[in-house]
């Protein structure tokens, strides 16, 4: 019974180190630097509504993260990069453009990739679809690290602007996310 204790304990302890470390990498990824010469700005879509084309609460602090980043660079070519999901009124990347369009970026300062369903793809699709050049991705900060990391692993040239995000959800999903990363996205 007491080697069940310690074993369980040893566990439970090395689990706990395991999620301290990968939060460490999420947290260093949400401070990274973005360029002050970019080229392209990469929004990475998030869920929208499902009965309006209207961002959710992640999609939009993302969305006015990037418009903030636009306006300090105004000449960079925007892509908004999202799929339509199940439950979606309509793909990520059109409500993302027409957001942004509302807040006043020139629609053809737009570009749209509408095929994509996870982080790899939004990399690679945009990347296919466009020249990227000096990229900067805009994402949740706990997602930022991530989408870094993707980003090298598709041969794109990226910094990162993080967008403000306090969903304990996403946090613990991102954990397990940059697991996968780390053993199959390599």
């Amino acid at each position: 019974m007491k080697k069940v204790l310690i074993v369980s304990v040893l566990l439970v302890a090395i689990f706990c180190i395991y999620i301290l470390i990968v939060a460490g990498f999420m947290i260093y990824g949400a401070k990274q630097q973005a360029t002050t010469e970019p080229d392209t700005i990469l929004v990475l879509g998030a869920k929208v509504e499902k009965n309006a084309p209207k961002p959710s609460k992640t999609l939009k602090a993302r969305l006015d993260a990037a418009y903030r980043y636009h306006k300090e660079h105004p000449d960079t070519i925007i892509i908004t990069s999202g799929g339509q999901g199940e439950n979606e009124y309509a793909a990520e990347a059109d409500v993302m453009k027409h957001y942004l369009v509302k807040k006043g970026v020139p629609e053809n300062k737009i570009k749209t990739e509408a095929q994509s369903t996870r982080t790899e793809e939004n990399l690679r699709f945009s990347k296919e679809k466009y020249t990227l050049g000096n990229t900067v991705i805009v994402t949740s900060n706990y997602h930022l690290y991530r989408a870094l990391f993707l980003a090298e692993q598709e041969g794109i040239q990226a910094t990162g602007v993080p967008a403000k995000s306090y969903s304990l959800k996403g946090y613990c999903r991102e954990v397990l996310s940059i697991s996968y990363a780390w053993i199959f996205d390599r």
